[in-house]
Order: structure tokens, then sequence, then C-alpha cells
């Protein structure tokens, strides 16, 4: 009698366990909206240091829209480069259970090429940093995105590599985003009214960002080594093993 009544609790014990839901951490969506501030339509000078230390600037457009209920986004880019144009497509992802974004790029010129894993990391006071490790030409090099001085208008986003696992940072890549006049804007490529995404990209200002921040103006050409060196912070992303940097905005 008391073996049945113990194999009987064990049964109960065992149903439970494999009827039981699994314990998820709780969702974290203070971030889900940092984005939302980038929604519309953008044009764009790019400032970018070549391996020789030179830099070459141009302009291009890019234009951004919501995907996956509000919790991704996606940036298509179109870069007006000395060479010929070229595009490139960046999509991001938030994961509610870390709080995090994760970003993948996609460069038109190898359109099938292998994605490598994505930059990681968040906003804090309204500035976003997004990290990821990788091998590049037999060194191990740390990649930092930077997201800063966002107003209604503007943005300003930099791509910045370190060699010493984070403690000195070389910047290579100067995004300023000035947003498109409502006249010039094309066609929207998500299905939403135009006013309604005018009005999310505005409102999506007041959630933890300063709308008074002023614009810097870049001089790429005469930056110094303390401007382009700071100490490291935020989360590493993904290491991984690459003799290429497809993660990144495209080859400088």
């Amino acid at each position: 009698m008391r073996f049945r009544l113990v194999r009987t609790a064990l049964a109960s014990c065992l149903l439970l366990s494999v009827s039981a839901p699994p314990v998820r951490a709780a969702s974290d969506l203070s971030g889900v909206h940092d984005f939302d501030f980038e929604f519309g339509d953008w044009t764009v000078h790019h400032s970018i240091k070549r391996a020789s230390g030179e830099w070459i600037a141009f302009d291009g457009t890019s234009t951004v829209w919501p995907v996956l209920d509000g919790r991704g986004n996606v940036e298509d880019n179109v870069f007006h480069r000395p060479g010929g144009d070229t595009r490139g497509l960046a999509t991001r992802a938030y994961d509610p259970e870390t709080g995090t974004w994760a970003i993948w790029w996609i460069d038109s010129r190898a359109p099938h090429g292998a994605l490598d894993p994505p930059v990681k990391g968040k906003f804090v006071n309204g500035v976003g940093h997004f990290y990821s490790d990788s091998e590049m030409n037999g060194k191990m090099v740390r990649t930092r995105y930077t997201w800063s001085q966002i107003t209604p208008t503007s943005a300003r986003w930099e791509q910045a590599y370190s060699y010493d696992a984070g403690m000195t940072w070389d910047t290579n890549w100067i995004m300023a985003f000035t947003r498109a006049a409502a006249a010039k804007q094309p066609a929207r490529r998500w299905h939403q009214a135009p006013d309604e995404s005018l009005q999310i990209a505005q409102s999506s200002m007041a959630i933890g960002i300063s709308a008074t921040k002023p614009t810097m103006t870049m001089r790429p050409a005469t930056t110094s080594a303390s401007q382009t060196s700071a100490r490291a912070g935020g989360i590493p992303g993904t290491a991984c093993r690459s003799s290429s940097a497809r993660f990144r905005r495209f080859a400088l």
C-alpha cells in the first residue's frame, strides 16, 4: 500500500513537471521605441576614413520603417559614393528578454553574403552603443556603433574600431542625418498614412531623448586622436571569426 502511494505521488510530480509551462524572464519593453525617432526619410552626409588615414565625404539617403509590430525596423540606404551608387540594408530586432537591440547588415554588392552575428546594445540617456567582436586580417577587432545628438530633424551615427579590447577607439565613419523636407519625401514604404508616420517619428522624441542637443559641425580631416579614442563602455556583442566585416555598413 505504501509503495503504491509513493508511486502515485512520483507519477503526479512527473506529470506536473511535463505539463507546467517554462518560466520565462520578465519582458523589458523600456527600449522598444528607441529607434522610432528614425522612422521616415533622411538625407545623409557620410565621412569615411580610409585605411591610409585619408577622409572622404559623399552624400546619400535613408528611409526607415517599422516591422514586427514595432519590435523591429528596416533602414534602406543609398550611398552616392565617388565610384558609383550602392545600397545597404540594416535590419534591427528588439529582444524584450534582454532589453537590447540586435542589428544586421546586408550590402548590395554582396547580397547573398553570409550574415555575421549582429552588433548588440541599447540606448542609455539618449545615446545608443552597440558592440560586436570579430577577427579581421588575423587581428581581433571590436566594433562600436554610436547613435547620438538625436533631435526631431537630425541625428548622428558613428562607427569605431578598437584593437585593444575597447581601451581606445578609432572612429572611421560618421553619418550626419537630416530629415528630408515633407515635400520631397518619397511614398511611404510601409502600411501607414503619411501624417501618422510623421506623428510617430516626432512623438517618439519624447521618450527619454533630449531635443535640445546641438548638431555638431564635422571636420573629419582634422579629427584629433583624442577625439577618436575613448574608453569602452556598454555591453559587447557576440564574438565571431571572419576575414571580412559584413556586419559593418560596408567596406571602408
